[in-house]
């Protein structure tokens, strides 16, 4: 089965950012285990169809992001990739954020705390 851990900032509004942590890698695993959860990501056409014009307002594909992978090469040895977020989502984030209402300061940090 596929597993994982998952951590939520911006449950009490009409948006949730989540970080997941991957521990086994299926298909469609992030996708398809937030929609059933009722978040599906948004500008995911597959799985959120009923929202994907109303999300193509905001950002003009899936909102899914890499931050880290690590797997072993194929000598053995540990790699790991690391990106920042997009400038377009990083965008996404600050409106999303703006349209909250919310009168914390955000400084764009992809996951506070």
């Amino acid at each position: 089965p596929a597993t994982g851990r998952l951590a939520c900032w911006g449950q009490d509004r009409w948006f949730t950012l989540v970080q997941l942590r991957i521990l086994t890698g299926r298909t469609h695993q992030i996708r398809l285990h937030m929609a059933f959860l009722g978040h599906p990501l948004v500008g995911d056409m597959k799985y959120n169809p009923d929202r994907f014009e109303h999300d193509c307002a905001l950002v003009p594909r899936i909102f899914l992001h890499c931050l880290r992978m690590e797997f072993q090469d194929m000598d053995g040895d540990n790699f790991t990739a690391a990106s920042d977020l997009a400038p377009d989502l990083q965008m996404v984030l600050c409106e999303l954020h703006r349209l909250s209402g919310s009168e914390e300061d955000f400084k764009g940090e992809l996951f506070p705390g």
